[in-house]
């Protein structure tokens, strides 16, 4: 929740925060959505290097360590958090999301949601935060705020979709082309 006493509900679409599960309180009045995604390739590699999805998504898919991780590690956790499973199962719980939240959209108004892509907030850092600050109607859209916020943007992280085996990369696209394409990104 961003501004919570403001009479704007801005809410912001962290990784691993399901839209549904966020989206709820915009029966409020003047209440407003702001989506912030990244490709869906990029996503789930980048998922796939935390902990937390890691194991969730192990866990969730019934997925075994792998068979280094088991002679390295002894319990059943550290044996998933060291594990490296393919980036298929991460697309797809991207994509599982990403249509999640696009089923909890249509009652919304078009002037509550403003989607933007992450790509072009850590290229034109300034430009989006200003366009951010007026849709979510923020007091002082060129204030201190928005100086200490561009100076924390390092740039378009390198990619990895594009480092992976063949075989995986075209598994990953797939299971990621159908929130691609809600995106717009495919």
């Amino acid at each position: 929740m961003i501004c919570a006493e403001h009479p704007i509900t801005a809410m912001a679409l962290a990784r691993g925060v399901p839209v549904p599960e966020v989206a709820y309180p915009f029966d409020a009045p003047g209440a407003r959505f702001l989506h912030i995604h990244r490709a869906g390739e990029e996503a789930a590699l980048s998922m796939r290097e935390h902990h937390f999805f890691r194991l969730g998504i192990m866990l969730a898919n019934g997925l075994p360590p792998d068979p280094e991780a088991v002679q390295k590690e002894s319990d059943p956790i550290s044996q998933r958090l060291a594990s490296r499973p393919d980036a298929v199962h991460f697309g797809r719980w991207w994509t599982h999301e990403v249509l999640r939240g696009f089923r909890a959209l249509p009652g919304l108004d078009a002037a509550q949601i403003r989607q933007v892509r992450f790509e072009d907030l850590v290229e034109e850092p300034r430009a989006v935060l200003h366009e951010v600050a007026h849709f979510l109607q923020l007091p002082d859209p060129n204030g201190p705020w928005c100086q200490r916020a561009v100076a924390l943007v390092r740039g378009r992280p390198p990619t990895r979709a594009d480092k992976l085996p063949e075989d995986e990369r075209q598994r990953l696209v797939a299971a990621c082309h159908p929130g691609n394409f809600l995106l717009g990104r495919a």
